[in-house]
């Protein structure tokens, strides 16, 4: 046909959205540190997941609608925020029992009615210093002779802390923190926990300083040791010791006079008495300070 006619007339499409996308997390795997012991109410860690779709097939209809693992009834997960929170204390929580577990948050859009995707949450319990260091034993003793430099065999005490191990929280010092008022020279060594005397003791000293019943051959000497960790704030244990100090024959007898000098009659009887001589020993208990004379020579 010649000189063909046209008209136009606009047209709109809409294009209605299908829930053809998937709810996706922000992080492939969400790994967080909580400290151990963490009250109810503490926040665990918040998810975010994002849906290209419009509307409630998108972003804004995503709901976490599932929260899964090892502690998931110890926990509460927000539907809408994402939100993790502490619901509940447990010693699950207590790291020297178990330090790591793994969950599982289910994402889904249309307000929890759609497509749905997971993510995987590992939950690292983090060590806080809740451990008291604990001495191997409940009392510690040893047997030391007087003027002896050093135990029979070597005095070293022992304390375990429980918290992580390498850490500040589980390492532990030794100290001396009380004295028996009447000697003061032990020492400890700090990391090691040997314990040594930094000075001879005499018997004899000790003796008369802590008085009480004489001919006593062994006294007994108190100390208080401390173990205590580096974390913060520093927790501590202390244990008695006790030290026997054993009294040694070290002390030679002594007479009153250098010199004795008697005069008798040539005719003096058998049996009669010429003098009375007397010697001392300064030992602090018996048998060491008992003195027996006899005639050495003449």
């Amino acid at each position: 046909e010649e000189n063909p006619k046209s008209s136009r007339v606009p047209v709109t499409v809409f294009i209605r959205d299908m829930n053809d996308n998937f709810p996706e997390f922000t992080k492939p795997i969400y790994e967080v540190w909580l400290p151990e012991n963490s009250r109810v109410g503490t926040v665990v860690v918040k998810v975010q997941a994002h849906d290209p779709d419009s509307g409630d097939l998108g972003t804004k209809g995503i709901r976490y609608t599932n929260l899964g693992g090892s502690v998931a009834d110890l926990l509460s997960l927000d539907p809408i925020s994402g939100v993790i929170t502490i619901k509940e204390e447990s010693p699950a929580f207590d790291r020297e029992l178990v330090s790591r577990h793994y969950l599982t948050i289910e994402a889904r859009d249309n307000r929890g009615q759609g497509n749905r995707n997971s993510v995987q949450l590992i939950l690292n319990i983090e060590d806080v210093n809740d451990n008291t260091p604990q001495f191997v034993h409940s009392k510690y003793e040893a047997r030391l002779l007087e003027n002896q430099s050093d135990f029979d065999s070597p005095l070293i005490v022992e304390a375990r802390d429980l918290d992580l191990n390498g850490t500040m929280n589980s390492q532990v010092h030794y100290s001396i923190v009380e004295w028996d008022a009447s000697i003061t020279n032990f020492t400890v060594d700090p990391t090691l926990g040997l314990v040594r005397p930094s000075s001879h003791i005499d018997f004899e000293t000790l003796a008369r300083i802590q008085g009480g019943p004489p001919d006593v051959g062994v006294r007994t000497l108190r100390l208080i040791l401390r173990a205590h960790d580096l974390g913060s704030p520093s927790l501590y244990a202390e244990v008695p010791l006790l030290v026997y100090i054993q009294d040694i024959n070290d002390n030679q007898p002594y007479f009153e006079h250098e010199v004795y000098e008697q005069t008798i009659p040539e005719d003096l009887r058998g049996g009669s008495t010429v003098l009375q001589v007397k010697a001392t020993d300064e030992d602090a208990s018996a048998p060491n300070n008992q003195v027996v004379y006899r005639i050495q020579s003449g």
